[in-house]
């Protein structure tokens, strides 16, 4: 028996070559990722074999087989055109730009503009927890313009006011995501949480920093005794934390709630070091790394998004049954769980009520690394629950509230900070949260 329609035979081969491609990627990819290019596979798989079946039956069953093949794939062309429209994509130009090269873009706009770098100090004598003071800082750009903010007295994002008056109502911590990278002043989660509840809100949120540092950053700058504090959980806050855990300083505030470094009171030696640290960034001599401008034509007929997208979603539905591969009793997730009940035992003293708030993690549907962090994120939830925990899970917000979880990102792409819908969405959940309790 032969196969009987050349344009099938095509299909068949293709689809073979395509399955074993991602196969190949997947046996080459890191080992958090395994699981995540063969899953693409499987569709291949399942074309080839419908390619072979409906080669031998009916032509009219082959002019159905290419009417709906070529409809889908049509389908999804325009979805994908669609969702470049939305995030403003430009299709000769690499998404990648703005970060191979962040730091010579950086350089050229201050030398424009003027301004600061968002940097803080982390040395063996002092550690600051924040930037200069009172300054205007050029921050980054994922969204095609570079956000800026003004500092605050004690170099955070935040308006100078907050520090002055008598009523402390909310304290967000966390990383990147809380500082309000890639937004201007105004569009981060503690501003709009601000406009939404006319709360005094002040944002001790902080680039690259892991949770000991969170922690030691409240113990340091906060005296008065707030009415809610938010710490926001993102996945690379357990990465940051594993090198956190060999810092002499910060584990000075880990196991010594009194320890202080009265960083208030260094405010002007700790501008000084910045300032000098931002001239020794200015001199510096980046290299220009080479991006083709073909980039996101390239993951436009890969259908990048459209198959990103449609992961995100599956995951959702199909339950995976791989077994993490990090061991239960790992050793940073336990020192994290052990410094939120430090912090809980200095809320329960104040009657502060303290909150975690979950952000979504970066999906690679069906990888190891998912499996990881979802088993990581049942343990920070039956961690809230036993210890009486507020818990704000906005990963599964958004994936109740858009079917286009991208619109919240720059460039819709969730491997990027949030956008400032992003930031307005998880302001909106915390105050839900106030205004319920």
């Amino acid at each position: 028996m032969k196969f009987k329609n050349p344009a099938i035979i095509i299909i068949f081969v293709f689809s073979i070559f395509a399955f074993f491609y991602f196969l190949y990627k997947d046996l080459n990819a890191p080992d958090s990722l395994k699981g995540y290019y063969a899953t693409q596979g499987y569709f291949f798989v399942f074309l080839a074999i419908i390619s072979f079946v409906i080669s031998f039956l009916d032509k009219k069953i082959h002019s159905y087989f290419f009417i709906i093949l070529f409809s889908s794939i049509m389908s999804f062309y325009l979805f994908e055109s669609f969702i470049f429209y939305k995030g403003k994509i430009k299709l000769f130009m690499s998404s990648e730009e703005h970060y191979r090269n962040d730091n010579r873009a950086l350089q050229n706009e201050i030398k424009k503009k003027g301004g600061n770098i968002s940097i803080s100090l982390r040395e063996n004598y002092l550690i600051s927890f924040s930037g200069i003071s009172n300054s205007k800082i050029i921050f980054c750009n994922e969204d095609d313009f570079f956000s800026t903010y003004t500092s605050d007295r004690n170099g955070f994002n935040n308006p100078d006011y907050v520090w002055d008056e008598k009523i402390l109502d909310v304290v967000i911590i966390g990383d990147s995501m809380t500082h309000g990278a890639c937004v201007n002043a105004g569009d981060d989660i503690t501003s709009y949480v601000r406009k939404l509840s006319s709360l005094n809100a002040i944002n001790l949120g902080w680039k690259r920093t892991g949770t000991l540092n969170q922690y030691a950053s409240y113990l340091e700058y906060i005296e008065k005794k707030p009415r809610y504090i938010f710490w926001v959980y993102h996945e690379s806050d357990l990465i940051e934390l594993e090198e956190e855990m060999k810092n002499d300083i910060l584990l000075s505030y880990y196991n010594n709630e009194k320890y202080r470094q009265n960083l208030k009171d260094k405010r002007a030696k700790i501008d000084f070091f910045i300032k000098k640290k931002q001239e020794n960034f200015m001199q510096t001599s980046f290299k220009t790394a080479k991006i083709s401008k073909y980039k996101n034509f390239l993951d436009f007929l890969k259908l990048y998004k459209t198959r990103q997208l449609v992961l995100y979603k599956l995951s959702g539905i199909i339950k995976s049954n791989k077994k993490t591969y990090y061991p239960d009793d790992n050793k940073t997730l336990n020192f994290y769980f052990n410094i939120i009940d430090k912090m809980k035992k200095n809320t329960d003293q104040n009657n502060t009520k303290l909150v975690l708030v979950y952000l979504p993690v970066i999906e690679y549907g069906f990888s190891k690394k998912v499996d990881r962090l979802k088993n990581i994120k049942q343990k920070i939830v039956n961690k809230a629950v036993k210890s009486n925990i507020g818990f704000i899970d906005i990963e599964t917000s958004i994936k109740e509230s858009f079917f286009l979880p991208g619109i919240l990102y720059p460039k819709q792409h969730p491997g990027n900070h949030f956008n400032k819908l992003g930031y307005k969405f998880i302001a909106e959940k915390i105050v839900e949260f106030i205004n319920e309790n």
